[in-house]
């Protein structure tokens, strides 16, 4: 058997989504902030180069860009980006990690359980209910995500099955898919890393170039 991540529920799958547009928006905010500041230190750079351009000019895009970063990081704070993005990544991870208990009989949802689906529902309730008090916004009390799915077919048929077929089945596709997972993860980070390290690196060439054309102007 394949348990593949669209067999994960529905409420899984909101919070993911969420977890992951809500750290587009911080990345995103983050981004324009530095951006805006790189901006208004090269402007204001130029300020004393009065052979440049008129110093007035500079020192209002300078004010601007600093204006801009006070903007932008208000707009952050009033939605909250980072904090729901992590919460919703806690929410999506627990959720997943406790599917996969249940489908597999881990514990608490051992064979010996009597009713597996009740115990489910009550430590998915209880750990949802701890990132509810962090300010975790349940999607369900919206009616973004319908009640009573929080076991599906693919747990349920995952849970039925040999345990053979349950050790093959969460080695392949949890464990060796999160390893890749990670493996890639890396690798993107490690890319990212090595281009802002050398984005850093021109701009402060570029900023004590201008910093040194300013001294010899003066």
């Amino acid at each position: 058997m394949t348990f593949r991540h669209e067999d994960l529920p529905a409420l899984f799958h909101h919070t993911d989504r969420a977890a992951i547009s809500r750290q587009r928006e911080s990345t995103q905010a983050t981004r324009a902030q530095l951006l805006l500041l790189v901006a208004a230190a090269g402007a204001a750079s130029l300020t004393s180069a009065s052979a440049v351009g008129p110093p007035r000019v500079f020192a209002a895009l300078s004010a601007l860009a600093y204006a801009g970063v006070l903007v932008v990081g208000v707009r952050a704070t009033r939605r909250r980006a980072r904090p729901q993005w992590q919460l919703n990544r806690s929410a999506a991870e627990f959720i997943k990690s406790l599917a996969w208990r249940y489908a597999v009989h881990g514990a608490p949802f051992g064979s010996e359980v009597a009713d597996p689906r009740a115990t489910y529902r009550t430590r998915l309730e209880k750990g949802l209910d701890e990132l509810r008090k962090m300010g975790w916004e349940d999607p369900r009390a919206a009616g973004l995500v319908p009640e009573g799915g929080e076991v599906t077919g693919a747990m349920e048929r995952l849970r039925g099955m040999g345990y053979q077929a349950r050790r093959e089945t969460y080695v392949r596709d949890r464990l060796i898919e999160q390893r890749d997972w990670y493996r890639r993860k890396t690798e993107v980070s490690r890319r990212a890393t090595s281009l802002w390290s050398w984005t850093i690196v021109l701009l402060t060439c570029l900023g004590l170039l201008l910093a040194v054309s300013g001294v010899w102007v003066g």
